[in-house]
């Protein structure tokens, strides 16, 4: 792992004011897992409608699905590259625009977002947030997200049958039973 230059504010020094410290794993180009890179830098000041998230636990694909296939650039859709994976996350709200409801700021929340979310902190929409009950562990709430997404899209277009079968299996436990949630606090990345 090393340290990436993309054009991001090193934070060795304080942040400018109206900003957030943020650690994100970036996917520079296809790469191996081990050619991943850690920037730091300056998030933006909120805009209109976002709420700050500081994450707790955000999924990481270990070898079948989503990032697998973007760090292949081989997903429908993905950003061109650099960017940051990570298609979603548990975290806990900091800060709010005044377009946000200001009862999220503390609370835990979820959030579907297709990228981005393989960091400490992030700018999300307040509308695409969801309140995650007191007393649920955030990595267990994290594996709600998109095994429940898969679930759901198995039960509503259930062409595959008995692939069907396996697949809501499969996306209960987590797919592959080699996903989980990491977060660079508890990791060596960090």
């Amino acid at each position: 792992m090393v340290e990436a230059d993309l054009g991001n504010q090193p934070l060795d020094a304080d942040c400018p004011e109206g900003t957030t410290a943020a650690t994100e794993m970036v996917l520079p180009g296809k790469v191996a897992p081990s050619g991943l890179q850690l920037v730091r830098r300056a998030l933006t000041a909120l805009e209109a409608g976002q709420a700050l998230v500081r994450v707790e636990s955000s999924r990481v694909d270990s070898g079948v699905l989503a990032e697998t296939a973007m760090r292949r650039f081989r997903y429908y859709g993905q950003l061109a590259f650099p960017f940051v994976p990570g298609y979603d996350l548990v975290g806990v709200v900091d800060a709010v625009d005044p377009g946000v409801d200001r009862t999220l700021v503390g609370r835990r929340v979820a959030a579907l977002t297709k990228t981005g979310r393989w960091a400490t902190a992030a700018l999300l929409a307040g509308a695409d947030l969801v309140e995650v009950p007191d007393g649920i562990d955030p990595d267990e709430a994290e594996t709600l997200i998109v095994n429940g997404l898969t679930a759901y899209l198995y039960h509503r277009f259930p062409d595959g049958k008995p692939a069907m079968a396996a697949a809501v299996l499969t996306s209960l436990r987590g797919a592959g039973g080699h996903q989980g949630p990491c977060h660079p606090a508890r990791s060596n990345l960090a």
